[in-house]
């Protein structure tokens, strides 16, 4: 479907746009680790469900966050998908743990176009990834395009999401990513990201460097 590949495309470039004007000479930049295990089960034909441990490190060796996510998807079509989530998060503080209840809504597209492998996804949600005291609604926006390079187990992928607060209808930030997945002889996949995140209602950028283990059981 076009729709879908100049979607996904319009998506990526419309944010990419607001990079330049975020750098500024005050600008904080900050470094963190997230890593993540992903169990996978298909139920039948259209259900599979999912549930992800996480780990989220500020620097490289300091727990800032622990989580546990699980979710549903419901296959629509080939190319839609209708899903739910629920994120249980643990934040530590200097003398004590805050915990928080997260949920989020997801409709997603996506195509094949020869070697390019293009999708759209909108959540609503109350997880931002950042901030996370914070109740606030949100939409996010994400486009993504992965290619299937040929005779090669490696996936790489490029990625942008706007994060909507819905309350003032102001972005808060934008999330740009690059990374891959290979593919292992069982059918799981290993993966390694880089995301920038650019906050567009303050001088701080957050740069996050990803691994992530799926297993499908």
């Amino acid at each position: 479907m076009k729709t879908i590949r100049n979607g996904a495309l319009a998506i990526l470039i419309m944010l990419s746009s607001q990079v330049f004007a975020q750098e500024s000479s005050e600008t904080e930049n900050e470094f963190n680790t997230w890593m993540e295990l992903k169990l996978k089960k298909k139920l039948n034909r259209k259900f599979s469900f999912y549930v992800a441990p996480q780990l989220r490190l500020t620097e490289v060796s300091t727990l800032d966050k622990y989580l546990l996510e699980t979710g549903v998807k419901y296959e629509l079509n080939k190319n839609m998908s209708i899903g739910a989530l629920y994120r249980f998060t643990g934040d530590q503080k200097s003398d004590h743990t805050d915990y928080y209840h997260r949920y989020g809504l997801d409709l997603k597209a996506y195509e094949k176009f020869g070697r390019f492998e293009p999708e759209i996804r909108l959540r609503y949600s109350n997880i931002t990834d950042f901030n996370d005291d914070s109740s606030q609604k949100y939409m996010r926006y994400k486009g993504l395009v992965a290619y299937d390079i040929p005779k090669c187990k490696f996936t790489p992928f490029i990625s942008a999401e706007a994060f909507q607060q819905l309350s003032s209808a102001g972005f808060k930030k934008i999330r740009y990513g690059v990374g891959g997945e290979f593919k292992l002889p069982n059918g799981n996949y290993i993966g390694m990201s880089y995301r920038v995140d650019y906050y567009l209602d303050k001088f701080k950028n957050s740069h996050i460097f990803g691994l992530n283990y799926k297993i499908k059981l």
